[in-house]
């Protein structure tokens, strides 16, 4: 009986899988995407990003130089209107994780 249901949960992966690989495809495909190119429709469209600092280790204080070590994460949020599509088109899938060597992104210098 085991054996019947792991092969069921293995085909409904596979199913899954390829549908957001195929959306990933789709959404990706050079001729339609470039990542190059700010993430607007209209040239005048403004492109908002935003940053979160947290701060995730507090590493050292030294407080005769008033110096502090950290270990701090920063995420960065921006929307591409041109990374849309209907959930229902894709077997209901509503959420796709991008890795971010594809997509636009802002030129940031962290200066400190």
């Amino acid at each position: 009986m085991s054996l019947i249901i792991q092969l069921i949960w293995l085909f409904f992966t596979g199913i899954v899988c390829d549908v957001e690989m195929n959306l990933n495809r789709t959404l990706l495909n050079p001729i339609v995407y470039e990542k190059s190119i700010r993430p607007a429709l209209n040239h005048r469209d403004v492109t908002n990003v935003s940053f979160d600092l947290s701060l995730a280790q507090l590493i050292d204080v030294d407080e005769k130089n008033q110096i502090i070590t950290t270990n701090q994460w920063i995420t960065m949020v921006s929307r591409d209107p041109k990374l849309r599509w209907e959930p229902l088109d894709w077997d209901n899938v509503s959420l796709l994780h991008i890795k971010y060597d594809k997509v636009w992104l802002p030129d940031i210098i962290l200066y400190n």
